[in-house]
């Protein structure tokens, strides 16, 4: 049945997935192993391929939902659609942060201070708190504080579902 809503090339990736099915349905049982391994090269090319195209679909569409946080739905063709979830952008420790820098840290916070802005263990972090709490700062010691984070915007999550 054919579906008029659906491109030329949505039809023929789902008639290519179709007859992808048939090829490996039961690859663990019939192959022996030369072919097993073969077949193993083929799909990982195949993967690779797969990989990248999302990729790039991905990228198309984090594109076109830009940085607002939330969740969002894009529509497709035939019924399809697309979930997009930005989060909330969070305060990591900087790249490359070093004891050295946290001894730095401890010293221009004081104990008191550290262990409410950072969650200290076997390596410091930014508490959930830290962007309110630094906020109500003496402006030497929120600069010390902010100095040794980096802001991180997550990465939007995106998959693909049929209605």
């Amino acid at each position: 049945m054919r579906n008029h809503n659906a491109s030329e090339r949505v039809l023929d990736l789902r008639g290519l997935l179709r007859e992808f099915r048939s090829l490996v349905k039961d690859i663990d049982g019939d192959a022996d192993l030369e072919e097993v391994v073969s077949l193993g090269r083929e799909l990982w090319r195949f993967h690779a391929e797969v990989t990248e195209a999302a990729d790039k679909c991905k990228a198309r569409v984090r594109e076109e939902v830009g940085e607002g946080t939330g969740r969002h739905l894009l529509g497709g063709l035939d019924n399809t659609f697309c979930t997009v979830v930005v989060h909330e952008p969070t305060p990591v420790m900087r790249q490359g942060f070093s004891r050295d820098d946290a001894e730095k840290l401890h010293t221009a916070l004081g104990s008191e201070l550290l262990n409410q802005l950072f969650d200290v263990r076997e390596r410091i972090k930014p508490r959930k708190s830290f962007p309110d709490d630094v906020a109500n700062l003496d402006p030497l010691k929120a600069s010390a504080a902010l100095d040794a984070v980096d802001i991180r915007r997550g990465l939007p999550r995106v998959s693909f579902e049929k209605r």
